[in-house]
């Protein structure tokens, strides 16, 4: 098994897609984070209103900075977790790949392990970015920077563990469709598309069919929307928003789902 994840490992480095992505996600993140402090320095800080500088409030800025780019840099994530695996297809080495290593379960769980790394390595290096950035910018403003408390702590942690399912999930989708540019556009759509027309599919079923707060909380259902749930302090996406848990019990489910599926598909498919 580490033979075959050091394989892995060689073909995301024999290749310009990891710094490319890297990059992409470190100006993602800068990019959000210039966002963040120009719209809390200018807005809810410069506010008279008390509620802003309230302890909830309070927490949730400090997680949102320290999780700063993340939205879509899990989608990146994914998408280049995909390709760990759709651009094997696209090469034609996929038969290379299973021939040095027949058992095919063994290749997938190297690439998910890998992707797993992957997540965890663009999850850390972003949140050390976000976390000292944050802490500066609160400092600036004669506030604490609430690392000590859970709620914005296990922000930043379920944080990391969004970046690692993620990628899971993009091998998963990668083994499911095998052709890149489907991959793209499908993991694209699911995430950015996906994630507005089922709340709007919610809030229709809330507003002319049953009038009950289950029915938005049940949005949590959706992977970009329970990844969001469980990186914000408080769990407070939108009222009706469960606790950060569910949200990441929810996107795990999917991870999970994503490695059974992926693996099953990779070895019933017939490989010429």
């Amino acid at each position: 098994m580490n033979r075959t994840v050091r394989s892995e490992i060689r073909k995301i480095r024999s290749t310009q897609g990891w710094w490319l992505t890297g990059l992409a996600i470190l100006t993602l993140t800068a990019f959000a984070l210039l966002s963040h402090v120009v719209i809390y320095h200018f807005g809810d800080l410069a506010s008279s209103d008390p509620a802003l500088r309230s302890p909830a409030a309070l927490a949730v800025m400090a997680g949102t900075l320290y999780t700063s780019g993340q939205f879509l840099g899990v989608l990146l994530v994914m998408l280049f977790a995909a390709g760990l695996i759709t651009n094997e297809y696209a090469h034609h080495t996929i038969t290379s790949t299973f021939l040095a290593t027949p058992r095919r379960s063994q290749v997938v769980m190297a690439k998910l392990a890998v992707a797993g790394l992957l997540g965890l390595a663009v999850g850390l290096l972003t949140s050390a970015i976000g976390i000292g950035a944050g802490v500066a910018f609160l400092h600036s403003e004669g506030l604490p920077s609430r690392l000590g408390e859970w709620n914005v702590a296990g922000s930043v942690l379920l944080g990391l563990a969004a970046y690692v399912v993620w990628a899971v999930l993009g091998v998963g989708l990668g083994a499911l469709l095998r052709r890149k540019t489907a991959t793209i556009v499908t993991g694209a759509l699911i995430y950015l598309v996906g994630s507005a027309v089922l709340t709007a599919v919610f809030e229709l079923i809330h507003q002319h069919l049953i009038r009950q707060d289950w029915i938005l909380t049940a949005r949590v259902i959706v992977p970009s929307i329970a990844s969001q749930v469980m990186t914000t302090p408080g769990g407070r996406v939108f009222d009706q928003a469960p606790s950060q848990w569910v949200g990441a019990c929810v996107l795990i489910g999917y991870g999970l789902i994503a490695i059974v599926t992926g693996t099953f598909v990779v070895r019933r498919q017939d490989i010429t």
